[in-house]
């Protein structure tokens, strides 16, 4: 079966999503990652989630700037 609106190639990737889903910033520890999302709260930024261990073994938080972008904050 085929339709005109799916590509025969899944492996173009200018067909598949783009543009950017988040930006990270690796800071070192949990420590600073906790005094940063504390210090952008602070100045407005919306949290996501606090500090937290995630499945693959990281400690991270995320915040929306002011534009929506989500940023994780790294250790």
């Amino acid at each position: 079966m085929q339709m005109p609106t799916v590509t025969n190639n899944r492996n173009d990737y200018r067909k598949h999503y783009s543009g950017i889903a988040h930006f990270a910033f690796k800071v070192g520890s949990r420590e600073r990652v906790d005094q940063i999302t504390e210090m952008l709260q602070h100045d407005g930024f919306e949290i996501i989630s606090p500090g937290r261990m995630t499945g693959d073994g990281y400690y991270e938080s995320a915040v929306y700037d002011p534009e929506k972008n989500r940023i994780e904050i790294v250790a």
